[in-house]
């Protein structure tokens, strides 16, 4: 069973992501887009949300108020020959550690005066 996760929109809300292409949101342009130097709220979480892509979490999660992002673990082969040359017992310690680690996690919430919180 696969898990599917909610579209992506572009920042303005005309736009979203089916994976392969933006498709444009019916009825998204009946409201007045917002002028660009105005920082919304949305705004806001949308380059908070890009600021952890850029360094290596995916959006697991959406909404225009929340965003649950995750970063894998990385398995380090380095680390782990490095650990091999030393030891065997070196290489059993360094996968139980990696067994051990989580997938680091974070979800971001913005206010209506655009404070973004992080848990």
């Amino acid at each position: 069973m696969s898990q599917q996760t909610p579209p992506q929109y572009s920042p303005d809300g005309r736009y979203w992501w089916n994976g392969t292409e933006w498709v444009a949101v019916p009825n998204a342009g009946t409201t007045s887009p917002v002028p660009a130097g105005v920082v919304t709220p949305e705004r806001r979480l949308e380059a908070e949300v890009q600021s952890y892509v850029s360094r290596g979490f995916r959006v697991v999660s959406q909404t225009p108020t929340t965003a649950q992002l995750v970063k894998p673990k990385k398995f380090s082969f380095v680390w782990a020959f490095l650990w091999f040359l030393v030891a065997v017992v070196g290489l059993i310690v360094y996968l139980l550690y990696y067994a051990s680690k989580r997938d680091e996690q974070v979800f971001l919430s913005v206010s209506a005066d655009g404070r973004i919180t992080r848990r």
